[in-house]
Parts: structure tokens; C-alpha cells; sequence
């Protein structure tokens, strides 16, 4: 993926071993906040999917819930 390729929600959810719900969720709740392009469609940086996989492995069973904060 080069510096300026995005990915869709989708392929972020992959990516990251997570849903497409979990992922709204934490945008929801503020941990993340995707860009859109021109459709309103979100999309993700290599920078977002480095930051995603760190909410990923903090909130896995286990740990507090409270351990990735934006």
C-alpha cells in the first residue's frame, strides 16, 4: 500500500481482523475518525491501520477497555 493509497471500511476491517460494526463503533465512541471521499464512503491511511491494529490489541479479552483512548 503506498503513502497516499486508502482502503474501504471493509478492507480495513480485514486488515485489522475486526468487523465493519466494530469499527464504526469505536468511531462512534471517538478512538477513531476515517476520512470520506467524494461518495461519503470512509477510508483509511496506512497511518489509520496503524492505529487501528493499536485499539485491536488493547481491547482484546482480557485487558481494560479503557487502555486505547484516542
Amino acid at each position: 500500500m503506498g503513502n497516499r493509497t486508502f482502503v474501504t471500511l471493509g478492507a480495513a476491517a480485514r486488515l485489522v481482523g475486526r468487523s465493519r460494526v466494530r469499527l464504526k463503533q469505536w468511531e462512534a465512541a471517538g478512538l477513531i475518525k476515517p476520512r470520506r471521499n467524494k461518495a461519503g464512503v470512509r477510508i483509511f491511511s496506512r497511518k489509520d491501520l496503524e492505529r487501528l491494529r493499536e485499539i485491536a490489541e488493547t481491547r482484546r479479552p482480557g485487558r481494560p477497555s479503557n487502555s486505547a483512548k484516542a
